[in-house]
Order: C-alpha cells, then structure tokens, then sequence
C-alpha cells in the first residue's frame, strides 16, 4: 500500500473524528441537551486538557495496516483579543508501517517550537491566521441535533448514534472556511468525491460530570473508493494511475480519557535558545 494514500485517509478522518468533540450546542431534548451544554462549556472553558489514543485499522486489496497514536494535549486559551496569544502543548507518539513517529510542540509568545523524531529542533512564527483557525475549529457552533440518529443516556455516560455522511459534508464545509490557504488541497473537489465513501454511523460515548466532559470515545466505521482522490493533491497520482479503483476499508477508534475543562491548567516549558 502506497504511504500517499495512508496519509490522505489518515489526515480526514483524524480531523473529522476530534471535531466532533467540539460539535454542540442545540435544543433541550436529553440527553442530546446533556452532551451540547458539555460541548458549550468546552468551547467556552480558558483551557483544556485531552490525553488519548487513537487505533486506525485499514484493509486494501488482502493487505491490511493499523495505526496507532497517543496524544497529549494542554491548551491555554488568549485571554486578549489576538487569537495567536494562545499556549499549547501537544505530544504525539504514532506508529505506522514498522516507524515510530514523535513529535512534540509548543506555542507561546506567538511562536511555535517543534521537536521531531530525530531530535531536530525548530521554531516559527505563530500568527494571527493560525491562531484563528484553531480558535475557529474549536469554537465554531455546529448543532450536533442536526446528525443524531439515536440517542441515550445512562448515569454520566450518553451515546450518540450520528448520521456520518452528513456529518462529514457539513464538516468539509466548515474546514474550508478556515483552510483557504491550504497548500495541495482542492477542497471542492473533496466535497464532489464524497459520495466515494461508504460510510456507516458514527457513534460517541461521552461521560459527563457536573456538566464537563471528562471522557469521550469516538468510533467511525467506513469505505473510501480511492480512484476518487486522485485529484485531492497537487499532480495527481505519480505511478501512471495504479491506484484507480482501489478501496480501503477503515475503522477508527478515538478515546480521550481523562479530558480536563477548565481545570486551571499550566505548561511547563522548556528552554528554547537553540530552538532554530
């Protein structure tokens, strides 16, 4: 199986299977109202704290891969009107194809600090635009009420059943609000091939205590027609068109546990001086 593919995949569906964690505020039926005040006191909360992991398992024409990842993520929200003012901490820990990846990143003072697998260590400009986007993805209002299916709620825990093909249309629509400048990503032309992926429900089991999300689990079973992205990237295919008709069956699993809202959360960073 060719990595390009792997990527592509790999890059929707982690973005599709987090945002929905942000997904909320609607009516007042339960437990749907249960989940959305949940989701409103996030996207209102000063900080947030998220450890996860993430299994991906792929299967394509007899062969088949699984991805792994452990995230750790801190973020302290501006507390002035420039969004970039923001600081964050984010751990990833991924494997995939017999290679270990990590990467660890801060952002303070409007500046990202990167330190990669093979100890190379990097700075950049944080600005405005980033800043926005990522205040944008987590804080845009999208009324989960619009995707429910089924619903319940038991003690602390309630689960969603969500239409996923809706979901996602409106999930690709709202990344291009914020992902204009996207380099090799034709974000209409993603939006024409969705059709390609057999998608069935999504399903999210939260635990909510005193009305703050302190768990979540996110599962998305689906198929992607690959032929359909051949155009998603700059060029197209490389190989003369040998991905043509190839589909990846995908089942992700996502758990944060324990996530923290607005738990006076802070970061300890380290010295940057030969950050470059």
């Amino acid at each position: 199986m060719k990595k390009r593919i792997f990527s592509i995949a790999l890059a929707l569906i982690m973005v599709f299977a987090v945002a929905a964690v942000m997904t909320g505020c609607g009516d007042d039926s339960d437990p749907v109202a249960t989940y959305n005040k949940a989701s409103e006191n996030m996207q209102a909360a000063k900080d947030i704290q998220m450890t996860g992991d993430m299994s991906v398992k792929m299967e394509a024409e007899g062969q088949s891969m699984e991805i792994t990842a452990d995230m750790d993520m801190t973020m302290i929200k501006s507390e002035t009107d420039d969004p970039a003012d923001l600081q964050l901490y984010l751990d990833l820990s991924a494997q995939m194809m017999g290679q270990d990846v990590k990467t660890k990143m801060w952002v303070k003072d409007k500046t990202s600090y990167t330190l990669d697998s093979d100890g190379n260590k990097t700075k950049a400009d944080f600005g405005k635009d980033a800043g926005e986007n990522i205040d944008q993805l987590f804080s845009t209002e999208q009324k989960i009420d619009d995707y429910v299916k089924d619903s319940k709620q038991d003690g602390d825990t309630v689960t969603l059943t969500l239409d996923s093909k809706k979901y996602i249309t409106d999930m690709i629509a709202k990344l291009g609000s914020i992902g204009q400048d996207a380099e090799n990503i034709d974000l209409d032309q993603i939006k024409k091939t969705l059709d390609s992926i057999d998608i069935d429900d999504m399903t999210i089991t939260a635990t909510i205590k005193d009305e703050n999300f302190t768990a979540i689990k996110t599962s998305i079973p689906m198929e992607i027609d690959m032929s359909a992205f051949t155009s998603l990237t700059s060029g197209g295919t490389t190989d003369g068109g040998s991905e043509t008709g190839q589909k990846i069956t995908v089942n992700i699993d996502l758990n944060f546990d324990p996530v923290k809202v607005d738990s006076g959360a802070t970061i300890d960073f380290p010295d940057f001086s030969d950050y470059k």
